[in-house]
């Protein structure tokens, strides 16, 4: 008898072939956007959608992606869903900002992200990361079992916490994680409000007690970027050199703005945590399907990332991880896919040297654009 174990296969959204309705749409996002994306999304250079009137060019392939994110960016703007559910949160951070802010913005932050700064991160990754290596090995003689999802967040954190804040953040909360983990899922959700695009004025029912957490989160990294400027003036040599010290070297006429320097470090954690946290999971598992699939938590979860939903998370529930990108706003407009005729090289570039496809629709408005590494 064969006694190995059935090959791992990771949970995942089946692609569609077949264009949802609206109704299917609305009932889709509020559950997992990612279930939206139609095989098109994953195999296209670039596909042209449309939902409740605005459409949407969807672009993996990458000279089309430089043609407007690098070459023609100005004539280009973000989704409108996609700007109702992110801005709220993230205000004028790179995400979200748009014209001349986000041009000055990415201009100033550019140096920050420089191969040797970069560079400079490293220990402290590996350091965090070695961390979690001694705590699996002391817990495997006992044979206990961990939720690698959990664990992959507090990792990401505490790698995120250590390069944004050197672990100096000012709370009076012992889990600065829970508040993370919290303003996420109270305030990443996709809302049936902004599916019908109503003004941001008008409340959304999935949100309710998400501002109250939003104004605490807030209020700690404003408050810890006051006492980073108090060392930087008292002992600046003895300042960190993370990215918060960086960032608070570009306050400026030309850099940006302590509100601009609050909405980045809000970006940096709420677009990068939860992200990195589910590649880390699904990264574990993969490289380990054997063991993933012997810790069963008793449920029947042979995915080995936990209970209480926890697969429907990682396939992008949360619109500031990976539902930012390709499981909300973009995921609205992929589910009624189809393939524009003609070359998307010929309505982008015009003889005479302009671009009019932002225009080039019968109501005369712009394209959102959304794009996807290929």
């Amino acid at each position: 008898m064969d006694m190995r174990p059935e090959p791992f296969v990771p949970p995942a959204p089946e692609p569609r072939t077949v264009p949802p309705s609206r109704l299917e749409v609305i009932r889709t996002v509020m559950r997992n956007p990612l279930e939206l994306w139609g095989k098109p999304s994953y195999t296209l250079p670039w596909i042209e959608t449309k939902f409740l009137k605005e459409r949407t060019l969807i672009v993996n392939d990458p000279g089309l992606i430089r043609h407007i994110l690098v070459d023609n960016s100005a004539n280009y703007e973000m989704s409108e869903i996609r700007q109702l559910i992110l801005r709220p949160i993230l205000r004028d951070g790179l995400l979200t900002a748009e014209g001349p802010v986000w041009k000055r913005s990415r201009k100033a932050m550019a140096p920050v992200f420089t191969p040797r700064h970069s560079r400079g991160f490293a220990g402290q990754m590996l350091a965090k990361s070695e961390e979690y290596v001694e705590k699996y090995a002391a817990d495997h003689p006992s044979g206990a079992v961990h939720d690698i999802s959990v664990d992959m967040t507090e990792l990401a954190f505490a790698i995120l916490s250590e390069t944004l804040f050197s672990g100096e953040i000012v709370t009076e909360s012992e889990k600065f994680s829970d508040d993370v983990d919290s303003l996420l899922h109270r305030m990443g959700r996709v809302d049936p409000m902004d599916l019908l695009r109503a003004p941001p004025w008008v409340p959304r029912v999935t949100r309710i007690g998400g501002q109250r957490v939003l104004d605490k989160f807030r209020k700690v990294v404003a408050d810890t970027m006051i006492q980073r400027q108090k060392r930087i003036r008292e002992t600046p040599d003895a300042v960190p050199q993370d990215f918060l010290t960086l960032l608070l070297q570009l306050e400026g006429p030309d850099g940006l703005t302590m509100a601009e320097i609050e909405d980045n470090i809000l970006t940096f954690i709420g677009a990068g945590h939860e992200t990195t946290a589910r590649a880390l999971a699904l990264d574990s598992v993969l490289r380990r399907p054997v063991a993933a699939c012997a810790r069963c938590d008793g449920n029947g979860d042979r995915s080995g990332l936990g209970r209480r939903g926890r697969t429907g998370r990682l396939a992008g529930e949360n619109a500031l991880g990976e539902g930012g990108f390709r499981g909300s706003a973009a995921a609205l407009s992929a589910g009624a896919f189809h393939q524009p005729r003609g070359n998307p090289w010929r309505s982008l570039d015009q003889p005479d040297g302009r671009d009019r496809d932002h225009r080039c629709g019968r109501d005369g408005s712009r394209h959102a654009m959304d794009t996807a590494s290929a």
